[in-house]
Formats: structure tokens, C-alpha cells, sequence
């Protein structure tokens, strides 16, 4: 069973593995199109991620991975 420092190195561990990745390769060029690129909810302006934590799961495990 897990505690709290072991849910917090986790969420260290993700949060510097995203940070890496995002300091080794740029993200190629999304041209925005009015929907999240991840989830395909509407977003306004030219977004092309409806938060943070979509852009993060698109780029873990969409473009990271080869997709």
C-alpha cells in the first residue's frame, strides 16, 4: 500500500520525466483547428490543448511514443 511520499515521488518522478522530454525535443508544429488534439473537446482561440494535462498525456503517450 502506498503513503503519501510515495504518491508524491510518483508524481516528482512523472513531472520531471515530462520536463526532460520537453527540454530534448520540440513539439512538432500542431496547427490548431478550434479542438483539443488529445481529448477533441472544443477549446477557443488558437489552442491546440484544452489544459495542461492534455498537452502532457498527448505528448506521453501520443508523439513520445511514435503515434
Amino acid at each position: 500500500m502506498s503513503d503519501l511520499a510515495d504518491d508524491a515521488n510518483r508524481a516528482a518522478a512523472h513531472d520531471l520525466n515530462v520536463s526532460l522530454v520537453r527540454s530534448q525535443k520540440a513539439v512538432p508544429e500542431i496547427v490548431a483547428n478550434g479542438y483539443c488534439h488529445n481529448c477533441g473537446h472544443p477549446v477557443p482561440d488558437k489552442r491546440r490543448w484544452c489544459d495542461a494535462d492534455c498537452c502532457d498525456e498527448w505528448l506521453e503517450e501520443g508523439w513520445l511514443n511514435g503515434h
